[in-house]
C-alpha cells in the first residue's frame, strides 16, 4: 500500500483525555466484531443514549445495511449519536460530521471457538442448519468457506472496503489488509479493547467518552464452550493459518493497550481493582453499584464522570 505521509498513532493518546475529551462531542461508531463481548458492550452503551439516538446495523446482509443507512437523509443521520453493529469500517464517510470508531478484538482462536459453538446452537442463524446437516466439525467449519467470518474476519472489517470479499475472496487475505487496518486503527479509532481485558478497556472508554454507569453482567455467553486446550492440533493449526493476520492485529492492539495502561499509572490499576470490587459485588444489580461507587467518590473528593 502506498503511503503519502508519516501516520500518527493517534488512539494511544486520545486514550488519556479527561472526561473532557473532544470524542465525547463526535458521534460514536461502534464496530461490534462478532463473538467479542461487544453485545455486553451495548448493554452499557445504551444507558448513555436515547433509543432514539441509535441506529444499529445487525443484518445477515451486512453491505445492504451499510448502505441502508448511507441513503438515509442527512437530517436523520444527524440525530444518530451512536452507530453500531457488525460492518465494516468506512461509515465515517456517511455520517455528516466528526466521529470516533470504537471497537473490541478479541484472541482469534477463542473468537472462532465461540462463532462456531453460538453459530451451531443459534436455530434462527440459517448456518446452523449448514453446520448440522452437514455435520461440520469445527475444523471442517473454519475451512470450508461457509462463513466469511472465519477468515481473519477481526482484519476484514477493520481494514474496509479492501476486506470485503468482493474484494479479498475467502482465504486471500494479505499483509496489505492487515496494514490497512492498523493504519485505521492509529487513525480514525477513540478506543480499542482487548475482550479478554474488559474492565481497563470500559475504564478506558469512561475517561474517553465520559461514559458514567459501565457495570454489567456478561451477555450472550456460551456455556460449556470448548475450551482452546481441549483442540486437536489440527484443528488448532488450522484455525491459526485462517486466522493468521488477525493474530498479527491481536497482539497489535494488545501491545498499544499495554502503553496506555502503564503511562496511565499506579492509580489506574487502584481504580480498576476498585471498579472490579463494586461490579463483583454488584452482579445484576448494576445501578445500585453506579449509585454506591458516585457516594463513595464523593466521599473521597473523586471526580464523578457523568453520561453525555
Amino acid at each position: 500500500m502506498m503511503k503519502t505521509g508519516r501516520i500518527v498513532p493517534t488512539f494511544r493518546g486520545r486514550l488519556q483525555n479527561s472526561p473532557a475529551s473532544p470524542h465525547q462531542k463526535k458521534t460514536l461508531i461502534f464496530i461490534h466484531i462478532p463473538r467479542t463481548a461487544g453485545t455486553t458492550l451495548n448493554y452499557i452503551l445504551n444507558r448513555h443514549y436515547k433509543p432514539t439516538e441509535i441506529y444499529s446495523i445487525y443484518t445477515s446482509r451486512t453491505l445492504d445495511g451499510m448502505d441502508t443507512y448511507r441513503k438515509l437523509p442527512a437530517v436523520c443521520k444527524r440525530g444518530f449519536k451512536l452507530v453500531r453493529g457488525h460492518f465494516y469500517f468506512g461509515l465515517h464517510a456517511s455520517v455528516g460530521g466528526p466521529t470516533s470508531y470504537l471497537t473490541l478484538l478479541r484472541d482469534p482462536v477463542d473468537r472462532i471457538i465461540s462463532d462456531y459453538m453460538f453459530t451451531k446452537r443459534d436455530k434462527h442463524n440459517p448456518l446452523s442448519n449448514v453446520l448440522t446437516s452437514k455435520n461440520l466439525t469445527l475444523k471442517d467449519y473454519v475451512e470450508s468457506g461457509v462463513s466469511l467470518w472465519t477468515d481473519n474476519v477481526q482484519t476484514r472489517l477493520l481494514a474496509g472496503e479492501l476486506g470485503m470479499d468482493r474484494v479479498t475472496p475467502f482465504g486471500r487475505c494479505s499483509e496489505e489488509l492487515l496494514e490497512v487496518a492498523k493504519e485505521n486503527l492509529d487513525r480514525y479509532f477513540g478506543a480499542v479493547g482487548i475482550s479478554e481485558r474488559f474492565d481497563e478497556f470500559l475504564l478506558v472508554g469512561r475517561r474517553t467518552y465520559g461514559w458514567s454507569n459501565c457495570f454489567y453482567v456478561k451477555k450472550n455467553t456460551i456455556r460449556n464452550r470448548l475450551p482452546k486446550t481441549g483442540l486437536s492440533e489440527d484443528t488448532l493449526k488450522t484455525i491459526q493459518q485462517f486466522n493468521r493476520f488477525d493474530t498479527a492485529l491481536y497482539e497489535y492492539c494488545k501491545k498499544r493497550s499495554d502503553e496506555i495502561v502503564r503511562d496511565l499509572g499506579p492509580s489506574f490499576q487502584r481504580q480498576l481493582r476498585f471498579f472490579q470490587l463494586l461490579n463483583h459485588l454488584a452482579g445484576p444489580t448494576s445501578m445500585y453499584a453506579y449509585g454506591a461507587e458516585r457516594r463513595l467518590n464523593a466521599l473521597l473528593g473523586r471526580p464523578v464522570h457523568r453520561a453525555h
